[in-house]
């Protein structure tokens, strides 16, 4: 689409340097650290100490949900128990032989009892049903296996008077005989596919159906760990060739099926891309427990006969490595990492695209040994070039310098091994192990999880940008190979009571997490784990490094701390860099704008202490002249510019607010069939981050000096006298305040995309031009703030948007769109794009008007307003606001409408500059010259129509009579014509109202009268040539302009300007004038033909003797002239005759 630039105050600047850096944070921020590349080695043991010197930071304290008293009564008089966590749905459960019983973990009151059968029941499992089973409204499925059946059951949630809601169980008819098989384990796919794992060591998928009559088992067990020609065997032979699987996990992601057998095997089955197969995977990993002593050869680890005994296995996400699959937890606490890829961990061997591969092996790539003190290693030293006992950290103040021993804390890292475990759990790098005592009432249960500073997400240093100067978001570039970062882990304590029975995370997400959690806001929801004991359910929550800046500022509250928690925050800042911890305390910081605790109000305000203090200050890059004198005239001053740590950590923290927006679509919706929850799942992100974003602007308007100019008195109040500091300051100054522009206007974008959704946007989008209606669909926020192409994208989503209003026949609320972007969209929208807009509505308003009086209102007003956006128009715009101009029969409008923007483009007359240089080639203005003729074009397309439109009047007006029948053919002919004529006004390709009654003589003045009243000299001169070419030489004649006679003179060939000046002289009654220019005509060029000249001399004759006896008696030159005319004439007759 063509699209004329604009000049730079009509319309918001586009955030081409704010939304580049902002794109390249983002980017390196979610670059997701893969277990691959922290896993070198074939074994790995480094366990760190807690940021914060106390001994309590060993162990993590949780909330706590007793066991609902009915349900301990019905455990406790019964034998055959069994219980677990549903996280997905927020219910704990438990058996006690034929009843089951659910309760809510968040409300102990809300329980529900299944005991329809009086079997006994073995194992429960929560799956999400196949598609096309149910309805929707079932969205999980309660799968109950009795030593008889297995029972399922749909899981639906009914709302309650208190407007809570309650799960209630619902019967689908739908039972398949075990056989007797005892069923241990139950796991499915995403998409519905079933697993069941017996105690005889098949593994079974569970198919199932609605009931109908007559048609056989509504379900069926499938047993696919035996072939059909083990079927035809002997029983005994069977029994000996059995599988013994005894525990399953699925990979959906990548669909695999893990099952871990009793003799410590553990096989690997393809369910193919459909998830409809279950091929066996061939491997040469027989012997785990013999690879895995092979690969601790070199960790000199101490024998024991349980060391790689494998009590389970977990899936690792793709979101948390591409590389490794498969996590096996050891009875000693030992982690046996897997792959299906044969050389994977090799450099050369891993592919280039792992989503792509198919399975092809199982190997054992590392082991990680359980926790030992000696693997402990100490917190990171604040500062290296320090004697051991001091820390320093560049850029703080004076009080930062620390003079107290680190102090050495006990770790239960010594316990951890001594007690073998009975429960493990692993999601995403967090591994909870449960280790029972025999003699004590509770077990022990541990949290280990990851700690991964600034090493993981930035490289150390700064580099240079593309506007000169450096920040640390923007990282060398990356190598060709992954780069290996240290992975260490933090052990700790979870303090619970009871024996454990069951595990879990209960803010699971299918994806995964990433191994990194630096990126977590304090606002967002941190990672929850739950663990089910015989006395109810603890809840932890995972820490985060952002949580732990918490934790250390509110430290500082305690005076009696202040060493100790100095040296925390140093070594915090030595492990995430200064960047990363400037970008937490902005998150703590904002987020307590929307907290109502006092607590986090002071957290708040030390965290902006701590801003101010350990934020830095920007420096210099590059070699700079001393500012004291500079004989040679160069530039003084810094070459390049290093931003301050918090410029940097204000960024980032401003990019992580956008990252799930950023690059999202937010109308692709339009294209599925579920718009309503569509719609409803991106308004409800937008409003989250719209949220945040407002938070984050309140933390400008309360720190203004970070974005208001500084001045001269500013400078020397803050004792800067130094000008290239005070260079480097106000560069600094400036960057910050073109990302506040930029967080404004994407508070604005947010709303304007809310304002889209509630008007129905795929109704809004089917009102686009239908070549865009797709580029519209994958429009980013990305696109409409940062890029040119945003500027018309989002002009053109307007204005389907008024389209779709006006289409409601809303003549009152008519201007809704401008009112709400004026209001609404202040900066985004520029006042030239509203006035635009404004126009378009009152144009829209015309087109629904039924009175001629209102419509030619509405028309009149939107010529004003899109007169005053005149600059904002792009050739496109202008040319559909002509055509429906045309359509209407508004021909006045168009001439106003192209005069003011070729007015706007050519303010410095450039362009008419260019054509009286007789439009040299090659010459720069050629472009703005033709964008003015490309205007000027409209008017004259609108003549056109107008002379088109009466020869068709006047051919109509010429016809005879015709017959009744002939008339009622014509009448028909004119309905359907009319018609077509309305459909083809709809796609604005039809040039005229099909009920328009117009006197076109009239109009044509009209039209011809306001081109004319122009001043503009290079229209008069085009639209002269135009009528020149289209031998409309009456219109010409016609002109009474200024500058007609400076046209023919200059612009023409001598011998065409003499023909036309002689007429034109002539129809002003100017006799004298007339003869002289037919004396020219007849007389300057000699390759006119004889016949002709005597014409030219005729004609003079009769011009001069027209004249009047008053003029020949004031002008003598008259008789001269009839003299000089009448001669000539009788030489050119005597060569006639010769």
């Amino acid at each position: 689409m063509a699209n004329t630039q604009r000049q730079p105050d009509t319309a918001p600047l586009l955030h081409v340097n704010a939304g580049n850096l902002i794109n390249t944070a983002i980017t390196n921020d979610q670059k997701d650290q893969d277990l691959k590349d922290c896993l070198k080695g074939a074994t790995s043991s480094q366990y760190n100490r807690p940021l914060t010197g106390s001994t309590d930071a060993y162990s993590l304290a949780g909330s706590f949900v007793k066991q609902p008293a009915t349900v301990h009564q019905g455990l406790g008089r019964d034998y055959y128990t069994f219980q677990g966590l549903l996280p997905e749905i927020g219910y704990a459960w438990a058996t006690s032989d034929h009843r089951l019983y659910l309760w809510n973990l968040n409300d102990s009151s809300d329980i529900t009892t299944y005991d329809d059968q009086d079997q006994i029941i073995c194992a429960v499992g929560l799956v999400k049903p196949a598609k096309g089973v149910f309805k929707e409204h079932v969205q999980y499925l309660l799968i109950v296996a009795t030593i008889l059946h297995v029972v399922v059951l749909q899981v639906v949630f009914e709302p309650r008077p208190d407007g809570k809601r309650t799960l209630v169980l619902l019967s689908s008819n739908s039972a398949a005989s075990t056989d007797g098989q005892r069923i241990n384990t139950i796991a499915s796919t995403d998409d519905g596919r079933i697993f069941l794992c017996a105690k005889s060591g098949h593994i079974y998928d569970l198919h199932y159906k609605l009931p109908r009559r007559f048609v056989g088992p509504t379900a069926q067990l499938n047993k696919l760990t035996s072939g059909f020609l083990m079927s035809l065997m002997p029983t005994m032979i069977q029994d000996r060739w059995k599988p013994d699987y005894v525990h399953l996990a699925v990979d959906s992601e990548r669909h695999m099926v893990y099952a871990l057998t009793s003799s410590n095997r553990i096989d690997a089955f393809f369910l193919g891309p459909r998830n409809d197969q279950f091929l066996p995977l061939s491997h040469d990993l027989r012997d785990i427990e013999r690879a895995a002593r092979t690969m601790c050869r070199q960790a000199a680890v101490q024998p024991h006969p349980l060391d790689f005994r494998i009590l389970s296995i977990h899936i690792v996400p793709r979101k948390e490595s591409h590389a490794i699959h498969l996590v096996a937890v050891t009875e000693r606490g030992f982690r046996l990492y897997f792959t299906h890829y044969k050389n994977v961990m090799r450099t050369y061997g891993a592919p280039a695209d792992p989503n792509t591969w198919k399975p092809n092996t199982l190997e054992l790539v590392h082991i990680r040994l359980p926790p030992h003190p000696k693997d402990l290693m100490p917190p990171p030293s604040p500062n290296a070039n320090a004697n051991a006992n001091a820390t320093t950290v560049p850029n703080a103040p004076p009080t930062a310098t620390i003079t107290t021993p680190l102090t050495s804390l006990a770790s239960p890292a010594s316990q951890f091994a001594s007690l073998p475990i009975n429960f493990a759990h692993y999601r995403s790098g967090v591994l909870l192990t449960s280790h029972a005592e025999m003699d004590a009432r509770s077990d022990k249960v541990y949290l280990s999880f990851p700690v991964i500073g600034g090493a993981a997400t930035a490289t150390p240093g700064a580099t240079s940008t593309t506007n000169g100067t450096t920040s640390s978001l923007f990282p060398p570039s990356p190598a060709p190979y992954a780069v290996s970062v240290p992975y260490s882990e933090t052990l700790m304590t979870l303090q619970t009571q009871g024996r454990v029975w069951a595990m879990a995370e209960a803010t699971s997400n299918d994806n995964g997490y990433p191994l990194n959690d630096s990126r977590a806001l304090y606002s967002d929801p941190a990672r929850k784990l739950l663990i089910y004991t015989d006395q109810g359910v603890f809840s932890f929550v995972k820490p985060r490094p952002v949580d732990t800046l918490y934790n250390l500022l509110r430290k500082s509250c305690d005076t009696r701390q202040t060493e100790a928690t100095q040296r925390d925050l140093l070594q915090f800042i030595q492990l995430f860099g200064h960047t990363q911890t400037c970008a937490f305390a902005m998150s703590i910081i904002c987020s307590s704008y929307a907290s109502k605790s006092t607590e986090h109000e002071e957290i708040a305000r030390r965290a902006s202490q701590f801003l101010a203090s350990f934020g830095g200050q920007p420096t210099a890059t590059g070699a700079t002249l001393p500012n004291s004198s500079n004989p040679l005239g160069q530039a003084v001053g810094p070459t390049g510019i290093k931003y301050s740590s918090r410029h940097d950590g204000i960024i980032l923290y401003f990019a992580r607010l956008l990252a799930n927006l950023w690059r999202a679509q937010p109308f692709a919706f339009t294209s599925t069939n579920n718009l309503l929850d569509g719609a409803a799942k991106v308004q409800k992100d937008l409003f989250a981050t719209r949220t945040k974003l407002k938070h984050l602007k309140r933390f400008f308007d309360a720190h203004a000096h970070l974005i208001t100019p500084l001045t001269h008195d500013a400078l020397a109040m803050a004792a800067v006298q130094d000008q290239q500091q005070q260079q480097i300051l106000v560069a600094e100054q400036t960057s910050l305040s073109d990302i506040h522009r930029l967080l404004c206007q994407a508070i604005e974008a947010i709303d304007f995309i809310d304002f889209v959704i509630d008007g129905k946007a795929k109704d809004i989008l089917l009102r686009a031009r239908e070549h865009q209606r797709e580029e519209l669909r994958q429009v980013t926020l990305e696109t409409l703030l940062a890029t040119p192409r945003g500027t018309q994208l989002k002009r053109d989503l307007v204005i389907a948007t008024i389209d779709k209003f006006a289409a409601s026949h809303m003549h009152a609320g008519y201007d809704m769109v401008t009112r709400t972007l004026r209001d609404q969209c202040p900066t985004f929208f520029g006042p030239k794009d509203v006035l635009y807009y404004q126009g378009v509505e009152s144009l829209s308003c015309a087109h629904k008007a039924e009175a001629e009086y209102d419509r030619n209102q509405a028309l009149e007003q939107s010529v004003v307003f899109l007169c005053d956006a005149a600059d904002a128009l792009s050739a496109e715009n202008l040319a559909e606001i002509c055509v429906d101009y045309r359509y209407q029969g508004y021909y006045v409008g168009v001439a106003k409408l192209a005069l003011a923007r070729a007015s706007k483009l050519d303010a410095n007359k450039q362009a008419l500059a260019f054509r009286l240089d007789s439009r040299p080639a090659g010459d720069a203005r050629a472009t703005l010259y033709d964008a003015c003729c490309a205007c000027y074009q409209q008017i004259f397309q609108a003549i056109d129509e107008i002379d088109q439109l009466q020869q068709l009047s006047g051919d109509k007006q010429q016809q005879h009579p015709q017959s009744q029948q002939q008339q009622q053919q014509q009448q028909q002919q004119q309905q359907q014509q009319q018609q077509q004529q309305q459909q083809q006004a709809q796609n604005q390709h039809l040039q005229r109202r099909p009920d328009l009654v117009q006197d076109l003589k009239v109009a044509r003045q009209q039209l011809l009268a306001t081109a004319l009243a122009s001043d503009d000299q290079l229209f008069h001169y085009t639209l002269y040539d135009w009528f020149q070419a289209n031998n409309k030489t009456a219109d010409l004649l016609a002109v009474n302009a200024t500058y007609i006679l400076p046209f023919l003179k200059q612009q023409l060939h001598p011998r065409d300007a003499y023909d036309i000046l002689w007429r034109y002289h002539r129809m002003r009654e100017q006799y004298y004038e007339a003869a002289l220019y037919l004396e020219l005509l007849a007389t300057r060029f000699p390759d006119m033909d004889i016949g002709k000249r005597i014409e030219f001399f005729a004609l003079g004759i009769v011009n001069a003797r027209s004249c009047s006896t008053s003029y020949i008696e004031e002008n003598p030159d008259v008789t001269l002239l009839l003299r000089r005319l009448e001669k000539g004439l009788e030489k050119a007759r005597a060569v006639v005759n010769l």
